[in-house]
C-alpha cells in the first residue's frame, strides 16, 4: 500500500500529462478541407476509440463543460462528422457514434497524428522513445483499471 506522501508526490508528478498532450495537440496543424479545432479532435478521437458511449462520458473524457460539450457535438453533428442517438438502455440519454464520414475522418487525424508524433519524437533515442512506449502502456492499463 503506498504512503499518503508517496501519493502526494505522484499528484503533483500527474500534472505532466496535460502539459505533453498540451505540447503535442498545439503544435498539430492537422490537414482537411474541413475546418477542425482542438477539442474537436479530442472528441472525434474518443469516440472513435470508444464508440456508443453516453455524452456524460465524453464530456468527463475530453475534460469539457456540459454546455460547451453539447455545442461541439451539435457542431459535429452538422459536419456529418458524428451521429446522436438516444440510448437504448435509458432513452433519455444520448449516446455517440461516428458517422462513416467521421471514421475517415478519424483514421486520416490517426495518420497525421502518427506523422505529427514521428516529427516531434524523432530526435530522441531509441532508449527514450522505448521508455516512452512503455510509460503509455502502463498508464493505457492503471487508467482502465480506474475507470
Amino acid at each position: 500500500m503506498p504512503s499518503p506522501l508517496d501519493l502526494q508526490n505522484l499528484g503533483m508528478s500527474i500534472n505532466t500529462l496535460p502539459r505533453f498532450l498540451h505540447t503535442v495537440l498545439s503544435s498539430f496543424r492537422p490537414n482537411f478541407n474541413i475546418p477542425i479545432k482542438k477539442n474537436e479532435i479530442k472528441a472525434i478521437m474518443e469516440i472513435y476509440h470508444t464508440p456508443n458511449k453516453t455524452m456524460n462520458f465524453y464530456i468527463h473524457a475530453v475534460d469539457m463543460e456540459s454546455g460547451s460539450f453539447t455545442y461541439l457535438t451539435d457542431k459535429l453533428v452538422q459536419k456529418n462528422i458524428i451521429i446522436k442517438k438516444a440510448s437504448l438502455e435509458d432513452k433519455r440519454k444520448t449516446t455517440l457514434n461516428l458517422s462513416p464520414f467521421g471514421k475517415e475522418i478519424a483514421q486520416q487525424l490517426m495518420e497525421q497524428l502518427n506523422a505529427h508524433f514521428y516529427s516531434l519524437l524523432k530526435d530522441l533515442e531509441d532508449e527514450d522513445l522505448q521508455d516512452l512506449k512503455n510509460a503509455l502502456r502502463v498508464l493505457d492499463a492503471i487508467y482502465s483499471k480506474i475507470t
